[in-house]
């Protein structure tokens, strides 16, 4: 049976370390009262104990896979705001075949605050195609200028 300071760490200790001595104590108490607890989910609450290893970030993606997938998002976007800007105001939404089958739906669907609603919609879409170009801010990878050799100037 797991102790008290095992379940209610004192304070001042971080978060994480909570977490994971929660965890742990939960998977051994687990362990004791359930005859059917696998030994594979302690060894995971085990796992969740070890600290990771700080000080190591992950590296961000490449440059040209951040440009494609800005023009990607961009793309659809803008393809999805002005679908949804136009759409309502065509003979498309007037004359669909799921409204003549329900006239209530018809009616809630053919008003003029719906079309709003929908349009502003495509409106925001725009908005947030246009500020992810405008606020776009490749992050970089670190570079090891270690390795760049040096060249100094030498006196003929």
């Amino acid at each position: 049976m797991p102790t008290q300071s095992e379940l209610f760490p004192p304070e001042g200790s971080q978060t994480s370390e909570v977490i994971a001595a929660s965890s742990a104590a939960v998977a051994r108490v687990r362990a004791a009262t359930s005859p059917g607890y696998s030994d594979a989910s302690a060894a995971m609450a085990h796992n969740a104990t070890q600290r990771p290893q700080s000080g190591k970030r992950a590296m961000p993606a490449p440059l040209w896979l951040q440009r494609i997938s800005l023009a990607v998002l961009v793309t659809f976007c803008i393809y999805i705001g002005l679908l949804l800007l136009c759409l309502p105001w065509t003979r498309f939404w007037d004359q669909n075949p799921l409204l003549l089958a329900y006239p209530p739906l018809a009616r809630v669907w053919l008003q003029g605050a719906t079309r709003g609603v929908v349009s502003g919609l495509g409106l925001l879409d725009l908005w947030i195609g246009c500020a992810e170009v405008l606020h776009f801010t490749p992050r970089r990878r670190p570079q090891n200028f270690a390795k760049i050799p040096i060249r100094t100037m030498q006196k003929p």
